[in-house]
């Protein structure tokens, strides 16, 4: 495991259900700085569990419709979800080890970061420079 920030712990390692750590998600993301909408994709087997968050600032709202433009989409597998929301894993450590997947503005993605960030953490930022 890498020297990435990890997530503050949303949900417990053996949540029974994905479901139930979406709760702990839309809380943090209450927090986050400016307006944003996340698409979230899990994929378990063959199926896929998708999951709209649309902050601003002061609260969340979690939805099953995916009917509005995204600015970030995160995709990733079940088993990975779970290691990041207990807080066992950093997004940023899936990012690169190609266990998660994300797309759209790097600003939104940032404040997603920042505001699920744990505390104690060190800082993370996105950068634009490609090598």
């Amino acid at each position: 495991m890498g020297n990435f920030p990890r997530l503050r712990k949303l949900a417990g390692k053996n949540a029974r259900t994905t479901e139930s750590s979406f709760r702990g998600l839309a809380n943090g993301l209450k927090r986050a700085d400016g307006r944003g909408l996340l698409h979230l994709r899990i994929q378990r087997g063959k199926s896929w569990t998708n999951r709209g968050f649309k902050f601003d600032g002061t609260r969340c709202r979690v939805t099953r419709k995916l009917d509005e433009r995204p600015d970030v989409v995160v995709m990733m597998q079940d088993d990975t979800y779970r290691r990041i929301v207990s807080g066992e894993l950093s997004p940023v450590d899936a990012f690169y080890d190609g266990a998660m997947r994300f797309r759209g503005r790097k600003a939104v993605a940032q404040a997603v970061l920042d505001s699920l960030m744990a505390a104690g953490e060190p800082a993370f930022e996105f950068c634009d420079k490609r090598r």
